[in-house]
């Protein structure tokens, strides 16, 4: 069937209705009775029909993908760690992938090269080099690399094209959010009941130690569990929480400016968000929650000595966004003071400067510097041991595949990354996450004096984060949900200033249930053309 048929079939509300109650039976038998052989047809069912969902409207597909994305370690808890659930997501985005490609319409195209470009091709083109580096252990390696590193590219063009006006921003900023709230909030019931909730009670052998870390205040000696919520690791939860605070901040500040249909719920949210953090038992999360909320609210004050009397209100909306987030932890240290007594003791006495067990500046500095030392130590170092040699996955490599297993790691990204790459691979990488950040700035600059420059900027500071301190931790740039929402979410910040141009004026106000099409087209210019509606998310 080709594509044109697909974008002319219709599903009615009646059969997406009976799937949705079949597979909630499934999964509801499924997890009472711990029947999980019930899993494998629901896992089937939803494959099909998001796949066709996809086929016809990549908009909605890329939703489904983010969906998709955030829940997909919950079925590998309960399927073992089955490694055909983890590709899953990767099916689906290619699908995206050929459904923007191939269905010819009224889109947005990126018609100016990015400053970035020649350095990424650089980048790309040393890549595959380093695949192909006799030094790797085996061909696996090199694939898995390049699929970590540029899996995800393309989606930097479907952001670009996926917001055609800002009604489309408003849905897209609520659907995540939304989903985000639901992560966040069975995280935090997790983290207040200190038990490991959605999960099996034998985890697979590969993610068990990260489903069940425990931390314990080293003077106190007050213990509890971080919470992973859907995921399989409490890791990858809270630098999903970190990336979620950043665009929730600037999501409220853009809602309470405009005042925007579910500004409360938006702001609402961002107290959650906060609690989710604080309970998540990591230091990371939190200091680069607390710093980013002071430089957000630093910069977004100055916003409110521009002339336009629009931006004045920033200073109102991040004070009032701020206010609830505390609010929402006085609540929880007044319902649940033994479980945010435990991460407070924590905290205390590990970051606290006047505490004997302080690590702050251990963990700041000397530890990355530490590690990042050690990889000169290993041999190849000069021009790499091949890509992906260090990346997350390798044991799964070693355990299906048979390659042969790679000890020489270090807890550095910039260290593995030098490991894998060699020097000239790490210079590339530095100046090409230099030329995205310039890039970044200099579009939320153009931003400024508007209503969308608070979700310009902190898109801005995400990517910051992501390719520059966080590197010096670890390899967060293949942390496929970090990745993907980085790729996507770049897309999206350099097509905010055609947002501006474009007529966003809607019909009625946006519903979180909306498509994220609507029955305008606008192109680069500005001008619109009529397409034909798509079916709702929702029906």
């Amino acid at each position: 069937m080709s594509l044109n048929a697909f974008e002319r079939t219709k599903l009615g509300p009646i059969a997406w209705l009976l799937s949705a109650m079949l597979a909630a039976l499934l999964l509801a038998q499924a997890v009472l009775h711990d029947a999980t052989y019930l899993l494998a047809p629901v896992a089937i069912s939803a494959t099909a029909i998001v796949l066709f969902q996809t086929l016809k409207n990549w908009r909605t597909g890329v939703i489904l993908f983010i969906a998709w994305m955030l829940f997909e370690d919950l079925a590998r808890k309960y399927l073992g760690n089955n490694m055909a659930v983890y590709f899953g997501k990767d099916v689906l985005a290619a699908a995206c992938y050929l459904s923007f490609y191939t269905i010819r319409g009224h889109e947005r195209r990126l018609t100016v090269r990015p400053a970035f470009f020649l350095p990424f091709m650089l980048l790309f083109g040393w890549s595959l080099l380093e695949a192909v580096n006799p030094n790797s252990p085996s061909l696996w390696y090199g694939l898995l690399g390049l699929k970590l590193y540029f899996g995800y590219v393309p989606l930097f063009f479907l952001g670009y094209a996926l917001l055609r006006n800002q009604n489309d921003l408003r849905r897209f900023l609520l659907i995540n959010l939304s989903i985000a709230g639901l992560i966040a909030a069975l995280g935090t019931a997790q983290g207040i009941s200190g038990q490991t909730l959605l999960a099996p009670v034998d985890l697979a052998q590969d993610i068990r130690e990260l489903g069940t870390l425990v931390r314990e205040a080293p003077i106190t000696h007050e213990s509890f569990i971080r919470p992973t919520s859907v995921f399989v690791s409490d890791g990858r939860f809270s630098s999903y929480l970190l990336l979620v605070w950043l665009l929730g901040f600037g999501t409220a500040t853009y809602f309470l400016v405009q005042r925007l249909p579910g500004r409360k719920w938006v702001v609402a949210i961002m107290g959650l968000f906060l609690a989710a953090i604080i309970l998540s038992g990591s230091r990371g999360a939190l200091l680069y929650a607390l710093i980013s909320a002071g430089v957000i609210t630093s910069v977004f004050a100055r916003e409110m000595f521009w002339k336009n009397a629009r931006t004045r209100k920033i200073g109102i909306a991040v004070a009032t966004t701020v206010l609830l987030a505390a609010l929402a932890v006085v609540f929880l240290s007044t319902l649940y003071p033994e479980a945010l007594n435990s991460r407070v003791a924590f905290y205390q006495q590990t970051l606290s400067p006047s505490s004997p067990f302080s690590e702050l500046a251990w963990r700041a500095w000397g530890y990355p510097a530490t590690e990042f030392s050690k990889a000169f130590r290993y041999p190849n170092w000069i021009l790499g041991s091949g890509i992906g040699t260090r990346s997350l996955g390798g044991q799964y490599l070693t355990r299906i595949l048979g390659a042969p297993n790679v000890t020489e790691v270090v807890e550095s990204g910039y260290g593995n990354f030098m490991l894998e790459n060699g020097i000239p691979g790490l210079l590339l990488w530095l100046v090409f996450t230099g030329a995205v950040i310039t890039s970044c700035w200099n579009v939320a600059r153009r931003l400024r004096g508007t209503a969308l420059f608070p979700v310009g900027f902190v898109i801005f500071w995400f990517v910051f984060i992501a390719l520059f301190p966080a590197m010096a931790g670890g390899l967060s740039y293949e942390n496929f949900v970090i990745n993907a929402y980085l790729c996507l979410l770049l897309g999206v910040l350099f097509s905010l200033p055609a947002l501006l141009e474009a007529n966003s004026a809607p019909a009625r106000p946006p519903r979180l249930g909306d498509s994220l099409v609507h029955v305008r087209a606008v192109s680069v210019s500005g001008a619109s053309q009529p397409v034909r509606k798509s079916m709702n998310l929702q029906s």
